[in-house]
């Protein structure tokens, strides 16, 4: 008689329990409530977005009232690429690649050499020409020094002459994403070169959001 008392009991406290945690769980939003946020106000359900990675980094709810809450997220956006752009790119002439490449390398360098020259410069005591010798001898800047420079000869009229081109490739290749998803903001998650927009490309984001409890559950605050 005991045992089948104790065995009642532990089993009302399991079941207290249990009633308490599903309470606790439901005085803050779930990962899914705030990816279904994320989705429906940020994305706007647009069919070539997803969420990949999410993680809930904190969150809290809001002093003056336990219907609100605040959470910080970080998240990763998968833009899959739209049909028209797919095919666009698989079109695309190789004179197009070229240039996206070569602008990739120039960039490349620059970014190098300015890096180094702060580096040295910091440690140069004012030795403008030494550090100007360190940065000629320097073999990686010195392989990449070939291309920037015959490169930069020609820059301008290369550019001009083949840049239009890709430009009004990348509008009309932005113009396809928009009207894909007309009310979704592409901010932050247009792919910047040409290639890109034939693939599917990831973005991470942290954001913090507000969580409203409503009759049919937490719903993001617009």
């Amino acid at each position: 008689m005991k045992n089948i008392i104790n065995a009642m009991a532990l089993k009302r406290a399991m079941g207290i329990s249990l009633i308490a945690a599903l309470a606790a769980c439901s005085n803050s939003p779930s990962n899914g409530d705030l990816k279904e946020g994320i989705v429906k106000n940020i994305l706007h359900d647009c069919s070539l977005l997803s969420i990949d990675e999410f993680e809930k980094i904190n969150g809290m709810p809001e002093a003056q009232s336990d219907r609100v809450y605040q959470v910080q997220v970080a998240y990763t956006i998968e833009l899959e690429p739209a049909k028209e752009n797919k095919i666009l790119v698989e079109k695309m002439p190789d004179r197009l690649l070229e240039i996206s490449d070569m602008i990739d390398r120039y960039r490349a360098y620059q970014d190098k050499y300015h890096a180094l020259n702060e580096k040295l410069e910091a440690e140069s005591n004012g030795d403008h020409m030494g550090v100007l010798k360190k940065l000629n001898q320097d073999p990686e800047l010195s392989v990449m020094k070939k291309e920037h420079d015959a490169f930069e000869k020609i820059y301008h009229q290369y550019y001009l002459y083949k840049g239009d081109e890709a430009q009004m490739l990348l509008g009309r290749m932005r113009g396809n994403l928009r009207r894909a998803c007309p009310e979704t903001s592409f901010s932050g998650l247009m792919p910047e070169k040409i290639e890109d927009f034939g693939a599917t490309v990831s973005k991470s984001f942290e954001a913090t959001f507000t969580m409203r409890k409503t009759d049919n559950g937490w719903q993001m605050a617009r």
